[in-house]
């Protein structure tokens, strides 16, 4: 029997922690198995994460350069129409001077026509040019 025993005792040897994984088996297996799988699932989630942060760095960058160019672009908006108001007041000012000088030349050329018309009149007609004497003055406004 004590041979049997030496036997057994240096023909199987304690293992090494290397052959034990590689010879684990039943829930050791599953212990092992689970372990692995929870790791694998931590880095996965980790790597979604951070997939998620840049993803939303990036939407925020183009959120932020997005307004700007829209500030920029009212701005400019912006600056065009009161440059249109600015040129369509000076050309309404404008009219209106033009407008005021025909007035000014009308009501110039009418008041010389009314005093050549009188005088034209009081030297054709003399003294019988009276109010009521049928003789009607000329009269050029409509020039």
């Amino acid at each position: 029997m004590i041979a049997f025993i030496v036997f057994n005792f240096f023909f199987f040897k304690q293992k090494t922690a290397y052959e034990m994984l590689r010879s684990l088996v039943g829930s050791e297996m599953c212990i092992r198995d689970r372990f692995q799988r929870d790791q694998k699932i931590r880095n996965q989630l980790n790597q979604l994460v951070t997939k998620q942060q840049n993803e939303l760095a990036a939407l925020r960058k183009r959120i932020t350069s997005a307004q700007e160019e829209q500030r920029k672009s009212r701005s400019v908006e912006l600056e065009r129409l009161l440059q249109k108001y600015q040129n369509m007041k000076r050309d309404l000012e404008n009219q209106q001077v033009v407008e005021l000088q025909r007035l000014d030349k009308s009501s110039k050329n009418k008041t010389t026509a009314s005093v050549y018309n009188k005088s034209f009149v009081s030297s054709k007609y003399g003294s019988r040019m009276r109010p009521g004497s049928g003789v009607k003055p000329v009269s050029y406004t409509h020039l």
